[in-house]
C-alpha cells in the first residue's frame, strides 16, 4: 500500500482548495484536464491572490495537490471497485471433482458452528454483515482520530540544558498562568494568554515546551494533527479547544504556527474564558516569524514572544554535557574544545554528533580481531574518546548550513598580509564591539557598525570580511544579491526580513553584501520595482526598526558612485574603507602571506628571497589577486620542469620559475586613474 501523502505548506492547501472547486464547477462535455499546466493556467487567469506566486513555487505546489487528490480518489474508489468485480464475476463452476466435497465440508462445518453458538445461519449472516459494518465504521473513526488533536500527559521533569533564561522566563510565566489562577482577580484578563516561541530549526522550542508542562504538572493538547485533513480543520480544532478547556490548566502546543490555518475564533474562546476556574496557556512555535498570520497576534491574544537563539559556545558546552551524562567519556575528552569547533550547531545537530561518536566506538569494536570476544570483553575501554567527536565533526553538516549559515571563515589575518590601515579600523567598528561589548557601551559605542570596502578588483575586500569574521568568532552569512531580488511584490521586502531575523537568532553576526551595489542601486536609476524595494526594506532593518543588537554589514563594491546615497548616511554603512592597490612593500606581505598559507613550515630564508620578486618593477599595479596567480603560475612551471626532469631533484619553486611567471603576468587592474579620482570625490 503506498503512504498517505499529506499538505506540506498552506500553499498546497489553498492550490488543492482551488482544483476541488474546478472539479466542482466544471460541466463541459469533455472531463478537465487534470495537468500541473492546467491548473496553473486557471490560476493564472483567475484573481486569486496565488497567482502572484512563483511558478516554480506553484507548480510544485499543484502538482502535490494533484497527487494528493489522485490518491483520495483511488481510495474511495477501490471499495466500490472490489463489490463490482464480485457482481460482475460471479463464481465459475470448474470440472474439478472435488469442489463439491470442498463446499459441502465447509456448510457442514457452518451448520455445526450455528448449532453451537445457537445461531440459524440467517442470524449468522445478518451479524457477520453488523461486524463488517462495525468494522467499517471503525475505519473511518481511525482515519478520523489521524487527523485529531493528541493529548500528551506531563512527563517527569528534566533539566533543560543551553537556554536557561528562556526557560525560567517560561515556566515563571505558564507557572503563574496556570497555577497561580488564585492569586489574580478579574482585573487581570489582561494577562496574555499566548507565548510565541521563535527560533531556528532544531534548537529544541518543542522539547522546552513538554519540560514546561513537565515541571508545572499539566497536560498538553497538541494540534499537531488538526491541520492534515483540510476538510476537518474546524471539526478537530473545535473538539481540541474543547478538550484542552476541560483539562484545565493545560497547555494547547502549535507547533510551526506560521504553516497553521488562522484559528483565532478558538482564541477568542480561551479569552473569554479567563475569568472561569481553570485556565489554557496557548505555546506556538515557529522558524519564520515573519510568516506567522498577523491575525493572529493582532487581538493580543499571542503577545508574548520568547527567542531562542542559536547557542553560543557556552550554551553548546552546557547541551553536550546534557547528551554525554550517560556516556563513559575518556578522560582527555573536552567539551569546551568540542564546543569550540560546532559553531552554528543547535541542540539536533549536538545530539547527532554525539550519537555518531557512540557509532564510531561500535565501528572500532568492529573492526577488533574478534568481535565477539571483544563484546564480552569485561576489560575492553568502552569510553568515547576525543577522535570519536573530532571525526563525526567534519563529515556532518549542520542544519543552519541549508538556510545561508556558514562556518566561522579559517582566514586569518596572517593569510591576508599588509591591509593595516583597514585592519585598524575594523578592529574599531566590528571586532572590538563584538568582543568586549562593556566597554564600547561605557563609552557610548553602542550601535553596531556598517562598513563599506571599496577599491579595485582583486585587492582582498572579501579576504578583509572573512579574516574579521574569525577573529571576532562571529556568525558568516553570505548574501547575493539574486536571493533578495524578486519580481513580486512583497516578496523582496520578506527575504530582507528573514534574512535579519536569522541574523538575530545568531549573533553576534555579521552579514556580507559581496557586490553591494547590485543589490541597493540609485532608486531614481532603478530598472525595476524590486530593486527600489531592496533599498527601502534595508534602510528600515538598518535604521533599527527592529533590534539590531549584535547585527554588523559588510559590503564590497569596486563602484561606490553606483549606491544609492541613503545607503551611505550616519548610521548605516557609514565607515567607508579604501582597500586600494597594495604599495610595493605592502606586495612584499601579501606575497609572503600567499607563499606561507600554501607551503607550510616554509624556510626564513625562502620568504626573503621574496622580496625581490615582489619589488620587481614588472609587479607595479599588481593587486592582492595579480600576486596569487603570479605564484600559481611560478608553482605550475616549476612543477612541469621537474616533471620533464623525471622526478628528480628538490620540489621547490626556483629563481628561474619565478622569473618565468613575472615574464608571463600582467596587471589585472586598467582603469587605475578612475579609482584615484573617485577615492578623491568619494572619500
Amino acid at each position: 500500500m503506498s503512504r498517505n501523502l499529506h499538505f506540506r505548506t498552506s500553499l498546497d492547501r489553498d492550490v488543492y482548495q482551488i482544483i476541488k472547486s474546478i472539479e466542482a464547477t466544471h460541466h463541459g462535455a469533455e472531463p478537465f484536464k487534470q495537468s500541473v499546466p492546467a491548473i496553473y493556467e486557471a490560476i493564472k487567469r483567475s484573481n486569486s491572490s496565488l497567482s502572484r506566486q512563483k511558478k516554480r513555487t506553484l507548480e510544485d505546489a499543484i502538482d502535490r495537490a494533484l497527487q494528493i487528490r489522485k490518491q483520495e480518489r483511488q481510495q474511495d474508489e477501490s471499495g466500490d471497485s472490489e463489490a463490482a468485480i464480485d457482481e460482475a464475476e460471479p463464481p465459475k463452476v470448474t470440472e474439478n471433482q472435488f469442489l463439491l466435497n470442498r463446499q459441502l465440508t465447509k456448510l457442514w462445518k457452518m451448520d455445526q458452528n450455528s448449532r453451537a453458538s445457537g445461531e440459524q445461519p440467517a442470524a449468522k449472516k445478518r451479524r457477520a454483515q453488523a461486524d463488517g459494518d462495525d468494522n467499517d465504521r471503525s475505519k473511518a473513526k481511525t482515519q478520523q482520530r489521524s487527523s485529531r488533536y493528541i493529548v500528551e500527559q506531563p512527563g517527569q521533569p528534566e533539566p533543560f540544558a543551553g537556554y536557561r533564561k528562556v526557560y525560567l522566563e517560561l515556566l515563571r510565566y505558564a507557572w503563574a498562568f496556570l497555577r497561580g489562577s488564585g492569586l489574580f482577580s478579574s482585573k487581570t484578563k489582561r494577562l496574555t494568554q499566548g507565548i510565541l516561541l521563535s527560533g531556528p530549526l532544531g534548537v529544541g522550542k518543542k522539547t522546552l515546551v513538554r519540560i514546561t508542562a513537565a515541571r508545572i504538572g499539566v497536560p498538553i493538547v497538541s494540534l499537531a494533527r488538526c491541520f492534515q485533513d483540510p476538510e476537518r480543520i474546524e471539526k478537530s480544532l473545535s473538539e481540541a479547544f474543547d478538550t484542552a478547556m476541560s483539562l484545565a490548566p493545560s497547555i494547547i502546543f502549535i507547533e510551526q504556527i506560521d504553516r497553521s490555518y488562522n484559528f483565532a475564533n478558538q482564541m477568542a474562546r480561551i479569552r473569554n474564558s479567563v475569568g472561569q476556574e481553570g485556565r489554557v496557556l496557548v505555546l506556538a512555535t515557529t522558524s519564520r516569524a515573519a510568516d506567522v498570520d498577523p491575525a493572529i497576534l493582532r487581538f493580543g491574544l499571542i503577545s508574548e514572544s520568547m527567542q531562542m537563539r542559536i547557542p553560543d559556545c557556552a550554551a553548546r558546552r552546557d547541551i553536550l554535557r546534557a547528551l554525554t551524562k550517560n556516556m563513559a567519556l575518556a578522560d582527555e575528552v573536552d567539551l569546551d574544545e568540542i564546543a569550540k569547533s560546532t559553531h552554528g550547531y543547535v541542540g539536533s545537530d549536538l545530539a547527532e554528533i554525539a550519537a555518531r561518536s557512540t557509532s564510531n566506538l561500535l565501528m572500532r569494536m568492529a573492526d577488533a580481531a574478534d568481535p565477539g570476544h571483544v563484546m564480552l570483553s569485561e576489560h575492553l575501554d568502552f569510553g568515547v574518546h576525543a577522535d570519536f567527536f573530532t571525526k563525526s565533526i567534519p563529515h556532518f553538516t549542520p542544519s543552519l548550513r541549508q538556510e545561508g549559515f556558514t562556518v566561522i571563515p579559517s582566514v586569518t589575518w596572517d593569510q591576508v598580509g599588509a591591509l593595516d590601515k583597514a585592519r585598524k579600523q575594523l578592529q574599531t567598528s566590528i571586532i572590538g564591539p563584538i568582543k568586549n561589548p562593556e566597554l564600547y557601551q561605557n563609552f557610548g559605542v553602542n550601535r553596531p557598525a556598517g562598513v563599506l570596502l571599496w577599491g579595485p578588483p582583486g585587492c582582498g575586500k572579501t579576504l578583509i570580511a572573512q579574516a574579521v569574521a574569525n577573529e571576532a568568532q562571529a556568525s558568516f552569512i553570505l548574501i547575493d544579491g539574486p536571493e533578495l531580488l524578486n519580481k513580486y511584490v512583497g516578496e523582496s521586502e520578506r527575504a530582507v526580513r528573514e534574512l535579519f531575523q536569522r541574523a538575530r537568532s545568531s549573533t553576534p553576526c555579521i552579514l556580507f553584501f559581496d557586490e553591494i551595489d547590485s543589490i541597493v542601486p540609485p532608486r531614481n536609476n532603478s530598472s525595476t520595482d524590486s530593486g527600489a524595494r531592496v533599498v527601502n526594506a534595508l534602510l528600515a532593518e538598518l535604521d533599527g526598526v527592529k533590534d539590531r543588537t549584535g547585527i554588523y554589514v559588510i559590503g564590497t563594491t569596486n563602484r561606490p558612485e553606483m549606491i544609492d546615497e541613503a545607503m551611505l548616511r550616519p548610521g548605516r554603512l557609514s565607515v567607508q574603507l579604501l582597500v586600494d592597490l597594495p604599495t610595493p612593500s605592502e606586495r612584499v606581505d601579501i606575497l609572503r602571506a600567499i607563499y606561507r598559507t600554501r607551503h607550510k613550515n616554509a624556510p626564513d630564508e625562502t620568504l626573503e628571497r621574496l622580496a625581490a620578486v615582489a619589488l620587481d618593477a614588472r609587479c607595479t599595479n599588481f593587486s592582492g589577486a595579480d600576486l596569487s596567480g603570479l605564484h600559481t603560475k611560478a608553482a605550475e612551471h616549476a612543477l612541469e620542469e621537474w616533471v620533464a626532469a623525471g622526478g628528480g631533484g628538490p620540489q621547490v619553486i626556483a629563481e628561474k620559475d619565478w622569473e618565468y611567471a613575472l615574464a608571463n603576468t600582467s596587471a589585472s587592474v586598467k582603469d587605475i586613474a578612475s579609482y584615484k579620482l573617485r577615492a578623491a570625490e568619494f572619500v
